[in-house]
């Protein structure tokens, strides 16, 4: 075999082939669902606001001619200046399972963070939590539902042989319908709202910008104290939840009040992936069509979102929330749900999605290593 030359990406082939090398890599791995490309050009744009308060890098690994890796810098000031200490990323990682490779990209990105003060390297990224982040350590027989990531085994033990360790477990639970749980729990969480003056409406599409908002208000209260959470601006919050008015069904994005102040939100969306694995990346006027036609086929759905601000938890609106939500999702008579990601140690919010019968059954992780 040849050397290995990293080169960084520049050009806008650079920039195509950072995306279609990935089909390469998983050419045996039928489970996988390729991102679309329209959506995943979007980083190289001077818009993509995630660069208003970041520096990236991007890097390809060649060898005989052949694109044989990838991987990405990440310097985010706002995850600096929140948690006030110097910690950069990696993300967008792909490669052959061959430990040079890897070890020649994570050198490269490694340098990068070092060259700007950085002393810990967390990742995967993808840019950052507030997008798509973690690596897959089992179920790889499995589809990836919407927006979560999926990788090949091997990549497991390339980074620890590169100093990587744990960080921290990103957990995924599946729930299929119980009826006899449901209906217990409709009747608590019916209790729980009058008890403590929680009213849950419908997000309301015709005032999308404004419900837009609300959520973020939500969210950046609720996420606050989760180690790696950044607050995020109007704009990229924008950016983030943008296409959610085309494929969301209000009843499944539910706002909660308690005694008419703003509390929590949960959000389910269809799980698109079941369709976008024979685009290949590519929406063509027939796979459109074709999804559009066939989306209300889709029996699976992803609980995406799941906040409650600090100082309306332990009153029951966990539950309540749960609960109507569940009345709604069966009232669409979807089948089953995934619920991702939870942090590990956030044990109240594995506690309350427990008691409804959903099971722990992927696990992401997020790794580290010292600079």
């Amino acid at each position: 075999m040849g050397a290995i030359t990293i080169k960084e990406v520049l050009t806008k082939a650079d920039q195509k082939e950072f995306f279609a090398m990935a089909h390469r890599i998983y050419a045996d791995y039928p489970a996988w669902v390729a991102p679309l490309n329209m959506e995943v050009m979007k980083i190289w744009s001077d818009k993509y606001p995630f660069r208003d308060h970041s520096e990236m890098k991007f890097f390809l690994a060649i060898r005989d001619g052949q694109t044989v890796g990838r991987i990405a810098a990440i310097v985010d000031s706002d995850f600096i200046k929140k948690w006030t200490q110097r910690i950069g990323h990696f993300g967008f990682f792909e490669s052959v399972n061959d430990i040079e490779v890897a070890r020649a990209l994570f050198n490269t990105a490694e340098s990068f963070l070092k060259e700007r003060k950085i002393t810990m390297a967390q990742g995967p990224m993808n840019p950052s939590t507030n997008y798509t982040c973690g690596m897959l350590l089992n179920a790889f027989d499995m589809d990836p539902y919407l927006d979560m990531t999926y990788n090949p085994p091997y990549y497991l033990e390339l980074l620890e042989k590169l100093g990587y360790s744990k960080n921290c477990d990103l957990n995924a639970y599946f729930y299929t319908k119980e009826e006899k749980m449901q209906k217990r729990l409709a009747t608590l969480g019916a209790y729980i709202c009058q008890k403590n003056g929680i009213s849950i409406r419908p997000i309301n599409m015709k005032a999308f910008k404004a419900e837009q908002e609300s959520l973020r208000e939500i969210y950046n209260d609720a996420w606050d104290d989760n180690f790696g959470f950044v607050p995020v601006s109007q704009k990229e919050f924008g950016f983030i939840t943008g296409q959610m008015k085309d494929v969301a069904i209000p009843d499944l994005v539910l706002i909660a009040y308690i005694h008419g102040q703003l509390a929590g939100f949960i959000a389910a969306l269809p799980d698109y992936n079941r369709f976008m694995k024979p685009m290949k990346g590519k929406l063509t006027i027939s796979g459109l069509y074709n999804l559009l036609f066939n989306k209300k086929k889709i029996k699976a759905t992803r609980v995406i979102t799941f906040g409650i601000k600090k100082q309306f938890r332990k009153k029951g609106l966990d539950v309540a929330l749960l609960n109507q939500l569940m009345i709604n999702w069966t009232a669409h008579k979807f089948e089953e749900a995934e619920l991702s990601w939870i942090l590990e140690h956030n044990y109240q919010m594995i506690h309350e999605i427990e008691k409804f019968g959903a099971k722990h059954y992927k696990t992401y992780r997020l790794y580290e290593k010292k600079l």
